[in-house]
């Protein structure tokens, strides 16, 4: 799920780049053969929204086991300073 959330805010991010600084068409002026192949433009944007994902999710996933780190340590400590009320 975050997965698709990261790829629709890049594809998102990437529809108000091309938009704003008109990108295609400094594109096919640049390549030409972009302008007779439409697949490769579009395997161009579904391999940067992809590689936007992966980068998100690589910075992402130490925050998380951090943060999953922490919490059990946490735990830890209260269960040990808490000692054993059963006696």
């Amino acid at each position: 799920m975050l997965l698709l959330g990261m790829m629709i805010l890049s594809a998102g991010i990437w529809t108000a780049l091309e938009q704003r600084l008109s990108l295609r068409t400094r594109l096919r002026r640049r390549f030409p053969v972009l302008g007779r192949n439409p697949w490769l433009v579009i395997g161009i944007m579904f391999g940067a929204v992809l590689l936007t994902g992966v980068i998100l999710l690589l910075v992402s996933a130490p925050v998380a086991v951090y943060y999953a780190v922490g919490g059990l340590m946490t735990g830890t400590v209260i269960m040990l300073l808490s000692g054993n009320d059963s006696e």
